[in-house]
Order: structure tokens, then sequence, then C-alpha cells
């Protein structure tokens, strides 16, 4: 994912709703879910070890298998971090 922006792409224009994206080259899965025009909760799994980055708007929790996951902040809005084959991220 690294630069994506997932929620603006599938939430543009839509006040609520949910969406999946499948793995692509990165090895990823996202299931997003929005209401009232704001990602409420975005579900990363990773199918191999990599450096993931996200562009997020304001603060945001990110968790993995109910743990905490130390983030970098790579510019004002995008984070990054390392996630693991099998691994199960929680941003909301």
């Amino acid at each position: 994912m690294r630069g994506a922006e997932p929620a603006a792409r599938l939430a543009r224009g839509v006040a609520g709703g949910e969406g999946h994206r499948p793995a692509g080259a990165g090895g990823y899965t996202v299931d997003l879910a929005w209401s009232d025009g704001k990602l409420q909760e975005a579900v990363l799994r990773a199918t191999q070890p990599a450096h993931c980055e996200v562009r997020v708007a304001g603060a945001q929790a990110l968790r993995v298998n109910g743990g905490a996951v130390e983030v970098e902040v790579e510019e004002p809005g995008v984070i990054s971090f390392h996630v693991q084959a099998g691994g199960e991220y929680r941003l909301a």
C-alpha cells in the first residue's frame, strides 16, 4: 500500500459503506468501513513480510492481532510500519 489512499478512492462521494480490496502485488488485502464520509476502520491483512506506508487523515491508532504497533510518521498524514505474513493490522 505504499502511498495508497484506499479510503479516499473507495469512499469519495459516498457517505457510508464498506469495501474490500483483494491482495495485489504489495501482498495486502484491505477491508474498509466508513460513515458520514469518514473512515471508521481499515483492516490490512499481510500475505508477506513488508514495510507498509498508509496515508491517513488525523490521529489514528494501529493495532496488530490486538496489540499496539509502533509506527513512524514519514510526513504529515503518512505513517509507516513493518508487517508480518499472516498479521492483521487494524487502523481506527
